[in-house]
């Protein structure tokens, strides 16, 4: 789900490439009818229960390439030097910012409510849409044990973004997600989440992805520049992270609008 929103982030940098020819009507109906076809089989094979193992972040039958992508949550050196700066408001760590999908963004901020809230919060995927006005629907397609296979629809301006998703439950604080297939190409996600006293909880939140794989309108912006897939992860993990913890407050009882009415200069 961390890629919900990337469509919406791609769209300024897009601007500057809607003048590129790209190919016949005929050939793109056809591209887009083989995509949907391929996506119908995923979302057949998940909703029999072959969920793929995203324990080692990875679906199954990926590329060498999606098999290399790890993802680590911040060391405690990290988080001793930057807790002092939760209190501000996120905290960024951006990894090989020009690397292309080898690029790691990871968002930190404090909550205000515990981590089993939070929790909560993140692996309920049916009530996504609480709180990413940018989904059109979720649809949890299968439950077996820890793991959860879900689908979500993003309606954007230039082009719509249907995105096949595992969930891995790996423990009270652990949480991983992989995007198996999606428009906006594969992609991954690890949740972490740290007691912080009694009543609030620190959370991380590491992502991954790879748009050269994805429609021809991100593979161009991919292209042309690597630094731009940083830059669109952190925008779409800022929407995901706080719109996550807004939520889990909530779900423990702070009276909190849904979701920020506008923005204020200042606030």
């Amino acid at each position: 789900i961390a890629l919900a929103s990337f469509a919406a982030g791609v769209c300024v940098s897009a601007r500057v490439l809607v003048s590129t020819r790209v190919g016949s009507r005929r050939s793109r109906r056809m591209i887009h009818g083989a995509r949907r076809a391929s996506t119908a089989r995923a979302v057949e094979a998940t909703s029999r229960g072959v969920i793929p193992d995203i324990a080692e972040g990875v679906a199954e039958g990926a590329s060498v390439r999606r098999r290399a992508q790890t993802l680590t949550a911040p060391t405690d050196a990290e988080m001793t030097a930057l807790r002092p700066l939760l209190s501000r408001g996120p905290v960024y760590i951006v990894r090989n910012a020009d690397g292309g999908a080898d690029a790691r963004i990871t968002i930190i901020t404090r909550v205000h409510t515990t981590a089993a809230m939070m929790h909560r919060a993140i692996t309920a995927p049916g009530e996504y849409t609480t709180f990413m006005p940018i989904l059109r629907g979720v649809d949890v397609l299968s439950t077996h044990g820890s793991r959860t296979a879900f689908r979500f629809h993003v309606a954007a301006p230039l082009f719509d973004v249907t995105a096949l998703c595992a969930m891995n439950v790996l423990s009270e604080r652990r949480v991983d997600v992989a995007i198996t297939q999606s428009e906006t190409g594969p992609g991954g996600s690890r949740w972490d989440m740290l007691p912080d006293g009694d009543d609030a909880s620190t959370v991380s939140l590491t992502t991954w992805g790879d748009p050269s794989q994805g429609h021809w309108l991100l593979r161009q912006v991919a292209r042309r520049s690597p630094a731009a897939i940083a830059g669109m992860n952190i925008s779409v993990d800022t929407v995901l992270a706080l719109g996550a913890a807004r939520r889990a407050e909530i779900l423990s009882g702070m009276s909190l609008p849904v979701r920020p009415a506008e923005f204020l200069p200042g606030s």
